[in-house]
């Protein structure tokens, strides 16, 4: 779902843990952990700055970045340009721009999702195993390894996702360990203050799960048509002249806003202004293409 009319701030919270993407288009851009201190209704929000290893700010004016988080049982997100820089007596702070929209979506904890992808564990510190995880939900996961780990043990578990989300170092403890054939499978539980970790997990359930169900017929057959268009008044006239004729669309008016859409359950089809102020219609064609799972979709200028 994404909140565009209703109010923002019903999704935000001072104090909040967040994860800032520094690049929201790049698959493995530098995920960051940060905080929300505040905000403006309509006009900023007011973030930690999120520092790179250097201890730099990892974010420069108006570049766009994407912020991730969980709040009150719900995955967040949203994309929006930095503002500027702050300076007070607490630390240093960037503000962002007010989104446009929070794609936000409800998670199950118990919720577990089917995947096939490497990982890494690392115990001790510096012991690093390699593996493949299983399935995953934000209560813990399932990971094969050659060799068996002793139950209590913790360790930090890293895998990337086929989407491009990235867990680094989710502090894990082993419930279990079954020995098969020459393979051992093991149980992981996460742990309950994994924030960081967690934001892009549930992130990355959520949106598995709002498809499944959409794919089971479960969700609205709503936002089915993906109309980009800049100008209110055209965008409009499309999105009347579709529901007359009985098909379902939302619309989006940039670049931004149509990745919200696109993250959270992709559309049956798109239609791009062709001669649109950011990106011309095509190479928002070419972006869109590079989407997990968007690679087929009918796209229409």
């Amino acid at each position: 779902m994404v909140s565009e009319n209703e109010r923002l701030d019903h999704y935000l919270e001072v104090g909040v843990a967040i994860i800032v993407h520094t690049d929201p288009s790049v698959k493995l851009s530098p995920r960051i952990p940060s905080v929300i201190r505040g905000w403006q209704v309509g006009s900023y929000i007011l973030v930690d700055n999120p520092r790179g290893n250097n201890g730099k700010c990892a974010l420069a004016e108006k570049d766009v970045c994407g912020v991730r988080y969980l709040l009150n049982g719900q995955a967040c997100a949203f994309d929006t340009p930095v503002l500027g820089m702050e300076k007070d007596a607490a630390g240093n702070f960037i503000r962002l721009k007010w989104p446009d929209a929070i794609e936000h979506v409800d998670f199950r904890k118990t919720e577990r999702i089917t995947v096939s992808v490497p990982c890494t564990i690392t115990r001790n510190e510096n012991e690093t195993l390699t593996g493949n995880l299983l399935d995953v939900s934000l209560g813990g996961c399932c990971v094969v390894l050659d060799e068996a780990l002793t139950p209590k043990t913790e360790i930090a578990l890293s895998f990337v996702f086929p989407d491009g989300e990235v867990l680094d170092n989710a502090v894990a403890t082993v419930c279990n360990s079954r020995a098969n054939g020459d393979q051992y499978y093991h149980g992981l539980a996460f742990k309950e203050d994994e924030t960081n970790g967690l934001v892009a997990l549930a992130s990355y359930i959520s949106r598995v799960s709002e498809r499944r169900r959409s794919d089971r017929g479960e969700l609205a057959p709503g936002k089915q048509v993906l109309i980009i268009e800049n100008d209110l008044d055209v965008a409009h006239k499309c999105l009347d002249e579709l529901k007359a004729a009985n098909q379902e669309c939302v619309s989006a008016q940039n670049v931004v806003d149509a990745m919200y859409h696109l993250r959270v359950a992709l559309p049956k089809a798109l239609l791009i202004k062709l001669a649109m102020p950011e990106l011309n219609g095509l190479e928002i064609g070419r972006l869109v293409r590079s989407v997990i799972d968007a690679e087929h979709l009918k796209i229409y200028l």
